[in-house]
């Protein structure tokens, strides 16, 4: 979104306006579900081989720039499903089927 913004307003606001991940620091969230809903637990499913190396790559990225962090337990769950990109590298996502 920052290549819209005009150059002045670039340069007045320089931490708002450049392009990087982030998160907002001191924000602590606690997500309520109704109690009659069950939580779901889907099996992960397999990583083709050729695609691990570059998944793993980009899951540290993430963890490294605080977009993911890692948990030991969980009663919700959802497999990771990777493919690769045109042109080099990997797409991670999950599927929340």
């Amino acid at each position: 979104m920052t290549a819209s913004l005009p150059d002045e307003l670039r340069r007045e606001f320089p931490k708002i306006s450049e392009q990087r991940n982030g998160s907002v620091l001191g924000i602590n969230i606690h997500l309520e579900t109704h109690p009659d809903v069950k939580s779901i637990y889907l099996c992960e499913r397999p990583v083709p081989y050729a695609l691990r190396k570059l998944a793993e790559e980009e899951l540290d990225f993430w963890e490294k720039e605080g977009i993911i962090e890692p948990i030991n337990t969980s009663d919700w769950g959802s497999p990771l499903v990777v493919t690769p990109k045109p042109y080099g590298g990997v797409l991670v996502c999950i599927d929340y089927k």
